[in-house]
């Protein structure tokens, strides 16, 4: 039986143009904010989706209109790392599972975007609408997404299942900058520094010194989706039973 360590991946591997499917404003951030920040310093074009308009994230009703307070929020993290191509979808904010033909809208967008890399979400992740979305972008990838296209599977609440390390440690400066960006969202927890802290602990098993923090991924070809998704769909079963 050999290792399974994750490779550490040159970020060059990865082309663009690049699309990441997330759920919320913030999503991108936590999950490939250094990795997008150099997509835009190398010159690929950079479309970042939210699916919501995040309208969930103030259940305590401290701030006054959430979703332009968000929407600021998200324009501002993106201008940090260098990106100035977004869009909201504006599906409900915890509810995805019910909107009708979420796999479709998908679809279409994808279609019209032709990305070489895909980041979208784990569907094994811990949120509901990270896992209904991370099940409709994985399908809506095969049908239209080219045979070769790179889709990077990131964990948001949990680290996923990564096959792929890519050293960011020259970009967590301007990652943390974009996190500390959600005001509204720090409000409620820091995820800025225990995110920080999750990309430094990538690391454990790296033995170069210089690699201080990396972003972690399942790199999986786009023909390898309808496999995966049906793995993911029996492993939840089995550590989450009902």
């Amino acid at each position: 039986m050999e290792h399974l360590f994750p490779a550490l991946t040159p970020r060059e591997a990865f082309s663009g143009p690049v699309v990441v499917l997330v759920p919320h404003p913030d999503d991108e951030v936590i999950g490939c904010g250094a990795m997008l920040a150099w997509h835009a310093s190398a010159g690929h074009r950079v479309v970042v989706v939210h699916a919501t308009d995040g309208a969930g994230g103030d259940p305590e009703g401290k701030f006054g209109d959430i979703q332009a307070l968000r929407r600021a929020e998200a324009a501002r993290a993106l201008e940090i790392l260098g990106i100035r191509e977004w869009r909201e979808l504006g599906l409900p904010d915890g509810a995805l599972d019910q909107v009708e033909d979420l796999e479709g809208i998908l679809a279409g967008l994808l279609g019209k975007l032709s990305p070489r890399t895909l980041y979208t979400l784990s569907p094994l992740d811990n949120h509901k609408d990270h896992r209904v979305l991370a099940r409709a972008a994985a399908r809506a990838a095969v049908r239209t997404c080219p045979p070769g296209t790179d889709c990077l599977v990131m964990g948001i609440n949990n680290m996923g299942l990564p096959n792929t390390l890519v050293d960011v440690t020259d970009l967590m400066e301007r990652k943390e900058r974009a996190l500390r960006a959600f005001e509204s969202q720090l409000a409620y927890i820091d995820f800025a520094t225990k995110v920080v802290w999750r990309d430094k602990a990538a690391t454990v098993n790296i033995e170069d010194p210089a690699v201080k923090a990396c972003e972690a991924f399942m790199r999986l070809p786009v023909s390898r989706l309808p496999e995966f998704l049906e793995k993911a769909e029996a492993l939840e079963g089995v550590l989450y039973p009902r």
